[in-house]
């Protein structure tokens, strides 16, 4: 597999990962940004699930940017762009070197 075309890279994401604060009324975790890189966004499938008189929209989608060299990724970040939050499934190692990533997203929204 051939790397990333930089001209497919048109999207804007900011990579997060949770923070653990312990205060006087305990822990808690919150989401800060950690990076931000360009990246390709490739929907792949989606469907629609109701629960409890309400109904969820799931989407499944591809991200590819290139491997960043300074920091560790992991499956435990996740990533937001326009008002999109993307969890994390799965994350792999593409190109002749390896100096690709592509991560296997799920998004979960309330629709009604």
């Amino acid at each position: 597999m051939t790397g990333i075309n930089a001209g497919s890279l048109r999207n804007r994401v900011k990579l997060q990962r949770q923070l653990k604060k312990v205060d006087s009324r305990g822990a808690t975790t919150e989401w800060v940004d950690a990076y931000s890189r360009w990246a390709s966004i490739q929907n792949l499938r989606g469907s629609e699930l109701e629960i409890q008189r309400k109904t969820f929209a799931r989407a499944s989608t591809k991200i590819r940017m290139r491997r960043p060299t300074d920091f560790d990724f992991s499956a435990t970040w996740r990533v937001c762009h326009g008002g999109q939050i993307y969890a994390i499934n799965y994350v792999g190692a593409t190109g002749v070197k390896a100096e690709d990533l592509e991560l296997i997203c799920e998004t979960v929204n309330n629709v009604v």
